[in-house]
């Protein structure tokens, strides 16, 4: 079975050059590890150093011991990885895939691989990169997990502190209100004050943006709202009441 030519197959990436200090250095500073392994996975042929604390075992264990590389790549998805590499056979452009892995130290891992096809006397084998993905998704999922907390939040200000409810309206009045944001949140707010048996008085707010500073914002306000109309009603009998 042979692996089809793609950008390397002039040999611009031969072995020798994994050994290069330099570009060890680069690699180290990228998080990035470059290795060549038979085309199913199964051995390790040669890599840089820093493939060691991506898979959490030692470069003589990857020297003297090239099938842990396959054992450690197919410790928790090993389908998923021999499915892509039979499709990735019949592909002449590079193949990326995530794979969750059990590195050599029991850790379970997100990695990404990138396949890079060489050819000419190494047909069978497969030229690639891997990078350690883990905090990268950890990190997708705490934000993911934020906005939806925030969006929780920012919809339960909006219940509870920025829809009023017309209670006990006058008499032969029926008032309904809803409001409905553009987005899943907003500031916008609304409320009703029974100031005097004939007289409803009610105000609307219109806040711009979205999301929890917006619906902070509309709260904020409608609370000075609230504040002002106390202070108007606690202020003395000299206020004048409109008929």
């Amino acid at each position: 079975m042979k692996a089809k030519e793609n950008i390397f197959s002039d040999g611009a990436m031969p072995r020798n050059l994994l050994e290069n200090h330099s570009f060890q250095q680069l690699l180290n500073s990228l998080d990035i590890g470059i290795f060549i392994s038979d085309i199913f996975f199964n051995r390790l042929i040669s890599f840089t150093n820093n493939l060691e604390k991506i898979l959490g075992c030692n470069s003589l264990e990857l020297k003297h011991t090239p099938e842990i590389w396959g054992q450690i790549l197919r410790s928790q998805e090993g389908s998923k990885l021999d499915d892509l590499l039979i499709r990735a056979l019949d592909r002449s452009d590079r193949i990326n895939f995530d794979l969750k892995i059990e590195d050599g130290h029991g850790k379970i891992k997100k990695i990404w691989i990138s396949l890079l096809y060489s050819n000419g006397s190494h047909d069978h084998e497969i030229l690639g990169k891997i990078q350690d993905v883990t905090d990268l998704r950890e990190k997708e999922i705490a934000i993911a997990k934020m906005e939806s907390m925030e969006s929780e939040i920012s919809a339960r200000i909006q219940q509870k502190l920025l829809l009023g409810v017309p209670r006990n309206p006058p008499d032969g009045v029926k008032i309904d209100a809803n409001s409905i944001p553009s987005r899943k949140v907003d500031g916008d707010f609304y409320d009703f004050n029974r100031m005097h048996d004939n007289v409803l008085d009610f105000f609307i707010g219109d806040v711009m943006g979205k999301g929890l500073n917006a619906a902070l914002l509309g709260a904020g306000a409608k609370n000075l709202f609230n504040k002002a109309i106390i202070s108007l009603i606690t202020a003395g009998d000299n206020r004048p009441v409109i008929e």
